[in-house]
């Protein structure tokens, strides 16, 4: 059969309870070392149990990993690995994960759950890809998935953050005449953002005042303010509401919705978190490079004119580029 749930339909669905092949399966992971490389590993020894239900976000998932079955390609380091500088196999033998519930992402799901590993427990979402349902030749029902996600964030600070306006900048660059790039940037903006206990869960706010437009040219900038562009007598400020977040390999995607001179629309920032840590005042600080497009046409900025030769004076794409420093609320 197939099911439809709020975001798709699964071709071939069926319920019931699964156990996890481990012939056919592989648990890995990749870690940087060095700074420069990544090492690449997985684990040998595993095991678990899926219930599919009749409604899918409703399913389960739990499994348990031999830690000492690690493989990374490198005997000594597998050694190191499960000694007590890392795993210390001889008194946390296995890692847990259970799953709390599962959630649309478009065509793909969410997977949130409880990783425990060395009597600490965490929460840890996957990004879920299901491959689908279907018979091997032997006569038995099979299904298969991919799991990706990320465990933990180096020196990752839960709380409530207020963006540093002096050690950020808010920018964008638009295509002038076809051949040449204008860059700009926005000098008064403010907001918030909020790191929850999983990563995935976090949010951020944000108002910028389209009044501090800065292109370099005085003139431009006028311009951009009029009633042709930005509207600012009618439309003082620009904001942006993130609505979820997403691993994307080692960065991660912000979807929000961006509302511009009345009209709001999703948009999604490529997002690369730069880290935490305190400067010499003893305030703690993150930081992250956060990258996108739109169309300012969907925004009812559409002012043009016509270049002799067929294109238009400025693109209607525009590249976002925000360079974010935040400290934590005390």
């Amino acid at each position: 059969m197939s099911v439809t749930t709020s975001e798709t339909t699964i071709p071939g669905y069926v319920a019931g309870t699964w156990t996890i092949d481990p012939v056919h399966s592989e648990v890995g992971f990749t870690v940087r070392h060095m700074m420069v490389s990544k090492v690449r590993g997985k684990f040998g020894t595993f095991g678990g149990d899926i219930v599919t239900t009749e409604n899918p976000l409703e399913s389960s998932v739990t499994a348990e990993i031999d830690l000492s079955s690690i493989d990374t390609g490198n005997a000594d380091r597998d050694n190191h690995i499960r000694s007590a500088d890392f795993f210390e196999v001889d008194a946390h033998k296995v890692m847990t994960y259970r799953s709390t519930g599962i959630r649309a992402d478009g065509e793909d799901y969410i997977l949130d759950g409880e990783l425990s590993l060395k009597g600490v427990t965490k929460p840890v979402s996957l990004h879920l890809e299901l491959g689908g349902f279907g018979q091997d030749p032997y006569g038995n029902t099979r299904t298969g998935f991919t799991a990706t996600g990320e465990i933990k964030i180096p020196g990752y600070t839960a709380g409530a953050w207020t963006i540093d306006p002096v050690h950020s900048e808010v920018g964008f660059t638009v295509r002038h005449m076809m051949v040449s790039k204008v860059r700009g940037k926005f000098g008064t903006f403010g907001g918030d953002i909020v790191t929850a206990d999983n990563p995935l869960e976090s949010s951020v706010t944000a108002e910028i005042d389209l009044g501090s437009i800065d292109t370099g040219n005085a003139d431009r900038d006028n311009h951009i303010r009029s009633a042709d562009f930005f509207e600012v007598d009618a439309h003082k400020v620009m904001t942006y509401r993130s609505t979820g977040i997403r691993a994307d390999g080692e960065d991660y995607i912000l979807d929000g919705e961006l509302s511009l001179k009345g009209v709001t629309k999703p948009v999604s920032l490529h997002l690369e978190l730069g880290g935490f840590g305190q400067d010499p005042y003893g305030n703690t600080r993150t930081g992250f490079t956060a990258t996108g497009e739109i169309k300012r046409s969907d925004f009812g900025v559409d002012f043009n004119a016509v270049l002799e030769t067929g294109g238009v004076v400025v693109s209607d794409k525009v590249n976002l580029y925000l360079e974010i420093e935040a400290v934590l609320n005390s």
